[in-house]
């Protein structure tokens, strides 16, 4: 589980609507199919500055993932899909309260789904 979530990195906390530059993320449980633990990974999610349909999903190890918002702007819950062709495929579920949900998906269908569950803050 620690592999999957090891691309993850930075640190943050609430958000309420859509922020116009992005949110800082903090997933303080990762679960898999063996259990859950406690976690400080840290992601940031950052509009793309060339294009209004997307985002980047950054984290420390990584310059940057594209993550293409699948809802409109003003929907309440905001979902996100990030691809790293041959490595994984990741949802991202941003509630209006500030909750997070993110569940990556390895390219290895006997690799077990790791999902964190945390909060998010507008970035200012």
């Amino acid at each position: 589980m620690r592999f999957m979530f090891a691309a993850l990195g930075l640190a943050f906390c609430a958000a309420p609507a859509l922020a116009e530059t992005g949110y800082g993320c903090r997933f303080d449980v990762l679960c898999d199919a063996t259990g859950c633990i406690q976690s400080r990974t840290g992601v940031e999610l950052a509009r793309a500055p060339d294009r209004t349909d997307a985002w980047i999903f950054l984290t420390e190890e990584a310059t940057g993932i594209e993550a293409l918002a699948l809802t409109p702007a003003d929907a309440a819950v905001q979902v996100f899909v990030m691809h790293v062709p041959g490595a994984e495929t990741s949802l991202f579920t941003l509630y209006p309260d500030g909750r997070a949900v993110y569940t990556t998906h390895a390219a290895d269908p006997a690799t077990a789904a790791v999902t964190g569950h945390g909060f998010c803050e507008a970035a200012g």
